[in-house]
């Protein structure tokens, strides 16, 4: 599949990046484009986070429910076998 698309190596800062576009491919990313912001770094994560905000806060929304409610169990479970009769 090597030959039937159009590769371009470019030199980017210190590194050199290679383009390769294939179209008989349809859409599809290998890896994301590099850019000035750190690459994994704050810039990535921040626009991670912007993007998914509802599903984050989902999941720490049921992780707390179930945590509490998991300890509410405990506590009334283990408190009512110490009472006395």
């Amino acid at each position: 599949w090597e030959n039937h698309g159009l590769g371009i190596v470019q030199a980017v800062g210190d590194e050199l990046v290679w383009t390769y576009t294939a179209s008989h491919l349809g859409y599809w990313i290998a890896a994301p484009h590099p850019s000035s912001k750190d690459y994994l770094g704050h810039a990535s994560s921040m626009d991670f986070i912007s993007y998914h905000t509802y599903l984050l806060m989902g999941i720490l929304g049921g992780t707390l429910v179930i945590v509490i409610g998991f300890l509410s169990l405990l506590l009334c479970h283990c408190g009512g076998s110490y009472r006395k009769p």
